[in-house]
């Protein structure tokens, strides 16, 4: 065995398992904006009610699930839960937790299937999708970035990608160059949410808050939903006691946060202040790191906006390739149909013997010669020829228009690939240079990456 150097082991080794768990683990793609595992999920999920521990089943079967079904489990309920998300990805049936009790049941008491809308997304471009080593799918062909529905959120050497749920209505607009304003949305969430300050990629999400100077109650209902609530439950008591105020707090959440707080002996100035201090606790700001894989590098975007843009040019080539596959379906068919309409002339000529037939069809490859064994007594008829020709019409118009709809696109995908999108190195697994949001705004909460993935790790241990 022979030995290597420190400096060897971090730029061979080290590198190579860093881009793999970039890769292969926590980072979404370019191209759907999925992570490995929430891809997986989605191509085995059922169209009807299935047990969710059943799909997990069906995706460790694949062999292309390297991990604990503990795990799987609950990337499968993250994607189900009706909450943190802009469009149910995957629908569920049962408990699959709420923005008061994020805890799903469990598995084997719970069933999903996959949204009818997504899964025709995913299927339109199916065939276009390329199998990897391990004959999985690095990334989907598809017109709308799936992952950007739900709360993305990825930790990988040197890098962390975080995205918060946008509406689908407003991505799809917003490709079709309807729409240029693509805010953050969280399904059902009757909070408020907004840029903070002109950061792009900054947003300040605001639980509802109502404040009655003369009852002196101030009420908070619906946290955001990247605000835990026993978390916030228990800063706000902290909060409170730490100020020595008397304080009496009703509890009426069931789903979603709704608590009351009644200052009695609180001045009218003294609320105000107090007003102000609940309001921040109530209050989260959340910097999105839009960090990609593409092509086997790193692509980090300044704002969501900016990867749908260069998403755009990427749908061109996805048009292209459809094209492509079009005329070679198309020319497959014309020749299965050519080789149909000689079939039916030569069996309605006369009266053949099995072998003459098996020697006819010889001249055709398996594949079509196997369709054309198929074809019904009935079909051998003068009137099915003259369908065959006109379709055999039909199918040579659709080839003509395809070629020139081709040559039309590589045309625009030529002058996109005139100007090449800058790319980041792949080996450069450094974490980003902006300044963290926190030296910026000390004095309201934010919500950290890092946190939650250690919270999720801990309730799947």
């Amino acid at each position: 065995m022979n030995s290597i150097s420190i400096t060897e082991q971090i730029n061979t080794q080290y590198r190579d398992y860093a881009l793999y768990v970039l890769q292969s683990r926590g980072i979404p793609n370019f191209y759907d904006s999925l992570t490995p595992v929430q891809r997986i999920i989605l191509e085995n999920s059922p169209s009807t009610f299935h047990k969710t521990i059943g799909l997990v089943g069906e995706v460790i079967r694949t062999g292309l699930y390297h991990h604990g079904d503990s795990s799987l489990a609950g990337a499968i309920s993250k994607l189900a839960r009706p909450f943190g998300c802009s469009f149910p990805i995957l629908e569920g049936d049962g408990f699959f937790g709420s923005p008061v009790n994020p805890n799903p049941s469990a598995p084997r008491y719970t069933s999903v299937r996959i949204n009818r809308g997504i899964k025709e997304i995913i299927s339109r471009h199916s065939d276009l999708n390329e199998q990897n080593e391990e004959g999985g799918h690095d990334c989907l062909n598809v017109e709308i970035p799936i992952g950007l529905l739900t709360h993305i959120i990825g930790i990988a050497v040197g890098y962390r990608t975080n995205i918060l749920p946008r509406k689908l209505e407003d991505i799809v607009e917003f490709l079709e160059g309807k729409n240029k304003v693509l805010k953050p949305y969280f399904k059902d969430f009757s909070g408020k949410i907004y840029k903070y300050e002109d950061h792009e990629n900054v947003w300040l999400l605001e639980s509802g808050f109502e404040a009655n100077s003369q009852k002196k109650s101030i009420r908070i209902f619906d946290l955001p939903p990247v605000m835990r609530f026993d978390s916030f439950m228990e800063k706000i008591v902290r909060k409170l006691e730490n100020l020595g105020v008397e304080y009496k707090l009703n509890n009426n959440s069931q789903s979603k946060c709704d608590i009351t707080l009644w200052f009695y002996k609180s001045t009218s100035a003294e609320f105000t202040s107090l007003s102000q201090v609940v309001k921040k606790l109530t209050q989260i700001l959340v910097k999105e790191d839009i960090v990609f894989i593409k092509e086997g590098g790193v692509r980090q975007f300044d704002s969501v906006k900016s990867y749908l843009e260069e998403f755009k040019s990427h749908l061109e080539h996805v048009k292209l390739k459809r094209l492509n596959r079009d005329i070679q379906n198309f020319n497959q068919e014309l020749e299965f149909l050519e080789a149909k309409l000689k079939f039916l002339i030569y069996m309605s000529g006369s009266k053949r013997k099995n072998e003459e037939i098996l020697e006819f069809l010889t001249q055709f490859n398996k594949t079509i010669s196997s369709r054309l064994s198929s074809i019904q007594l009935v079909k051998l008829s003068t009137n099915h020829i003259v369908e065959i020709q006109g379709e055999i019409k039909s199918i040579k118009e659709k080839i003509k228009t395809t070629q020139a709809a081709i040559k039309a696109q590589e045309k625009v995908v030529r002058l996109l690939d005139v100007v090449p999108v800058k790319k980041a190195s792949a080996a450069l697994l450094v974490t980003s240079s902006q300044p963290p949001v926190r030296n910026l705004h000390s004095d309201i909460q934010i919500f950290e990456v890092e946190e939650e993935t250690q919270t999720e790790e801990k309730e799947e241990e």
